[in-house]
């Protein structure tokens, strides 16, 4: 993935800009079936996987599948960069989480494990 492209570096100084704001704004992104969609966005940062850039966000009006509690793991989402067509200005509200919500696992062995 190329990201010296002036569009894709436009959207990373405005998105470089939005978490520097650390208030909730909109992106306008296009999936892989060319489908656009508006985002609204609280927390969020950039990350790096296998060479292409993402961003991991916390949408809080996502629908919720598995968890009942606010917030929780349903409502991060990535969003790849490139596919990224509108990052829009950043509203007077300032995020409502400092962090991304997860869950913890927890596991007890019963017997001991069989190496194959």
């Amino acid at each position: 993935m190329d990201y010296c492209e002036n569009q894709q570096e436009l959207v990373i100084r405005q998105l470089q800009e939005r978490f520097r704001q650390k208030c909730c704004y909109t992106i306008r992104y296009r999936n892989a079936q060319l489908v656009e969609h508006t985002w609204d966005i609280d927390r969020s940062e950039l990350r790096l996987h296998d060479g292409t850039l993402y961003l991991f966000a916390l949408v809080p009006d996502a629908p919720y599948r598995h968890f009942q509690k606010r917030p929780n793991p349903d409502q991060n989402f990535t969003f790849r960069v490139d596919r990224i067509t509108c990052v829009n200005p950043a509203s007077n509200v300032p995020w409502g989480f400092f962090y991304f919500p997860t869950f913890k696992i927890r596991y007890r062995l019963n017997k001991l494990l069989r190496l194959a």
